[in-house]
């Protein structure tokens, strides 16, 4: 996870995290959908679950202490 990208087979595959195929193609279509089509993206719990365990980590390893507004999005997941 230190570059935020995939890995290659030659690289070592230290400090990473493994996504499945649905959470990968998730994480694809809303990197390149405009916002207005977000809303169309239907995604299970598992992947839902995957992607937020993905987004906190990036959201803490760029922080020097977790912020408040992650904690308010758990706050409104629930």
């Amino acid at each position: 996870m230190s570059f935020y990208g995939g890995v290659c087979e030659e690289c070592p595959k230290e400090h990473g995290i493994s996504l499945s195929k649905g959470a990968y193609s998730a994480l694809k279509y809303l990197n390149t959908a405009p916002m207005d089509k977000i809303y169309r993206l239907n995604i299970n719990k598992t992947v839902k679950d995957e992607i937020a365990k993905i987004t906190a980590y990036i959201i803490n390893s760029n922080y020097s202490k977790k912020p408040k507004s992650l904690e308010m999005l758990n706050y409104i997941k629930e």
